[in-house]
């Protein structure tokens, strides 16, 4: 009913990549695993054609991960699991929380993606750590790396191709890392 709000509930479980391939009609990602990938989708319109809520999730089963680097060794993955929604007043994405589990690993981030205020402004996204985070082994003997505070701050012009990384670091009791850079592609 016109007078009334609209709601648009969307999901899908088990994708994999050759449909991911499909549906695009790329050859390659950059990126090949087996993960089954699994969303959900939750939109609602004011009477008046607002948006007034916008929700989800993305979520990979377990499986392995390789990039098309001849040096990179395939990561076996144990999910990883993620949830968002749409910050009506302030105009961006919520991301609530951002999982990976390999092993040992776990990771949880938290952060905004904020759309252009403009036309051709640049995408802003900002990434933050919600709880200690351990990088596993990959290998006997090592020990895995404690990190106490993880953020980044980025960039990205899809106009210019460009990737502007504002600030990456991390750190922890054994180690300190920040970088900052541009990324652009072609």
């Amino acid at each position: 009913l016109p007078s009334s709000t609209r709601h648009l509930d969307i999901s899908a479980k088990n994708i994999s990549i050759d449909e991911i391939l499909l549906v695009t009609g790329s050859r390659k990602l950059g990126v090949d695993f087996d993960m089954p990938i699994s969303s959900k989708f939750s939109m609602a319109l004011a009477p008046d054609g607002g948006l007034t809520e916008i929700a989800g999730n993305v979520g990979f089963g377990a499986g392995y991960l390789r990039f098309d680097d001849p040096n990179d060794e395939p990561k076996m993955i144990d999910s990883i699991d993620t949830a968002f929604h749409w910050d009506r007043v302030n105009r961006r994405i919520a991301i609530d929380h951002a999982k990976i589990r390999a092993g040992s690993t776990d990771f949880d981030f938290k952060g905004v993606l904020a759309p252009p205020a403009r036309e051709g402004d640049d995408w802003q996204v900002s990434l933050v750590n919600a709880q200690r985070e351990i990088y596993g082994t990959e290998r006997p003997g090592e020990v895995p790396i404690i990190l106490t505070k993880v953020g980044m701050s980025a960039r990205i012009n899809l106009a210019a191709k460009k990737l502007m990384l504002d600030r990456f670091e991390f750190s922890g009791p054994e180690c300190s890392f920040a970088m900052s850079g541009t990324v652009d592609w072609t």
